[in-house]
């Protein structure tokens, strides 16, 4: 994972940001550069994430439907 890391961080694609002991990244680039560069040289993986995403979505309006108890 750390050399992956590197790699983009040398792209200049994501930057690090300490937080105490902990790290976060944070795109360096446009979100929606990158959304647009995966859609078009790697549609196979955005289709693939997008789908994943909306099941995420439905799955939590489920959940939070069943919790107001609107479930079926």
């Amino acid at each position: 994972m750390n050399w992956h890391i590197k790699r983009l961080e040398d792209s200049k694609i994501v930057d690090e940001i300490r937080e105490g002991r902990f790290k976060r990244y944070k795109l360096h680039r446009d979100s929606k550069q990158v959304a647009a560069m995966l859609k078009n040289f790697y549609p196979s993986v955005w289709d693939k994430w997008s789908n994943r995403l909306a099941e995420m979505f439905l799955s939590m309006s489920g959940e939070a439907a069943e919790k107001r108890g609107e479930g079926s």
